[in-house]
């Protein structure tokens, strides 16, 4: 009997074979991030650009910057949250009605369009969320931050403009 299961075992080991799923492509806290995520992002970046130009700048990024996208991705949220400010399911189905009914489509034009550029309906959701949490955390934790006189744009305007000559003109009002 054990003759046999031994037998057994070496059959199916040489039948097995093991295959790679997927890689790890970073760590951040306990969330994963994965090659296939990373590939998907590279993939789908023209699209993603025109949905979110602020958060995709370039057409060309590498998987080391794409990376760096989900690690501030997951630093927006977490501090978002940590301050109370979540966006919800709600929120986000309301914009995209919003954007459908500017842009004059109905939600079956809207997934062919999305389709044909090959995004899902659940990658556009996701990534309307990601807009409004960066909008969110722009306009309240980093705009407050930053302040700029009237003086101090006065003085960047004239230092970068001092080189220029400026035309003079005389006007003769007649009456």
């Amino acid at each position: 009997m054990l003759k046999f299961l031994f037998l057994f075992t070496i059959f199916f080991s040489f039948n097995s074979h093991s295959a790679l799923i997927d890689k790890i492509a970073g760590v951040i806290n306990d969330k994963i991030f994965t090659l296939s995520e990373i590939k998907r992002v590279k993939d789908t970046i023209s699209i993603r650009k025109e949905i979110a130009p602020f958060i995709y700048k370039s057409s060309k990024l590498r998987e080391a910057d794409i990376l760096i996208l989900f690690q501030r991705k997951f630093v927006i949220k977490d501090r978002l949250t940590e301050l109370g400010f979540v966006i919800s399911d709600d929120a986000v189905e309301s914009r995209i009605k919003e954007t459908e009914k500017g842009l004059r489509l109905n939600r079956d034009e809207l997934l062919k369009f999305l389709s044909s550029k090959g995004i899902s309906f659940n990658e556009y959701f996701e990534l309307i969320r990601e807009a409004m949490e960066y909008t969110v955390f722009q306009r309240r934790i980093i705009g407050p931050l930053v302040t700029i006189t009237d003086q101090e744009l006065k003085s960047y305007y004239y230092n970068i403009n001092s080189s220029n000559k400026a035309l003079k003109f005389t006007y003769n009002v007649l009456d």
